[in-house]
C-alpha cells in the first residue's frame, strides 16, 4: 500500500482532491480560507472541553440560571469575513467546511449512516470549495477540495 506523503495532491472522488498537512496550527487557517465563499462551517466544535466554565444568559430558552459548561460539542457556522475574531474565541482543532450556501438540516459531516462519497457529492450542490481538519495539539491534517489549484495555492501560502 503507497503512503500519501504531506502535500501530495490525491483524487479520491472525481472531482474532490485529499491533501495530508503537516503540523500545522489552527492560526494557518487564516491561510487557507478563501475569501470569495461566504460561509464557514464548524462541524465538530469542543468547546469549554477541560474544565468547568461559567456562562451567563449563553441558554436563555433553556435555563434562565447561570450554568457551568463542559464538553460542549457543537456545530456552528459563521461568515467567513469573522474568522480572523472567532479563531480568538476558541481553543481547538478546527473541522470545518468553507461554502458558499447554507448546508439543509438533514446533511450532517458527522452522520455515519452517508458514505463519505454522498457526504461529498451534496457538498458540491451547496458550491463549496474544502472541508479540512486541523487537530489541536499540531498534527497531521487533512483537506479535501474540489479545486485542485486551490490545493496547489494553499501549499504557496504555507510555505511563505
Amino acid at each position: 500500500m503507497n503512503r500519501i506523503q504531506p502535500y501530495e495532491i490525491k483524487e479520491i472522488y472525481p472531482g474532490h482532491y485529499y491533501m495530508l498537512l503537516d503540523m500545522l496550527d489552527t492560526s494557518d487557517i487564516l491561510k487557507i480560507v478563501s475569501h470569495d465563499y461566504k460561509y464557514l462551517w464548524f462541524y465538530d466544535l469542543n468547546t469549554y472541553s477541560v474544565i468547568w466554565n461559567k456562562v451567563n444568559d449563553a441558554y436563555p430558552d433553556v435555563s434562565p440560571y447561570n450554568m457551568w459548561l463542559r464538553n460542549v460539542r457543537m456545530e456552528c457556522i459563521i461568515e467567513t469575513k469573522h474568522l480572523e475574531d472567532f479563531l480568538n474565541t476558541i481553543d481547538c482543532g478546527i473541522s470545518l467546511v468553507q461554502l458558499n450556501e447554507l448546508p439543509p438540516p438533514y446533511l450532517k459531516m458527522l452522520n455515519t449512516t452517508m458514505s463519505e462519497k454522498t457526504k461529498f457529492q451534496q457538498l458540491s450542490n451547496l458550491g463549496y470549495l474544502f472541508n479540512i481538519v486541523i487537530p489541536r495539539p499540531s498534527d497531521y491534517g487533512w483537506v479535501i477540495c474540489s479545486d485542485i489549484e486551490y490545493l496547489q495555492k494553499i501549499i504557496d501560502r504555507l510555505k511563505e
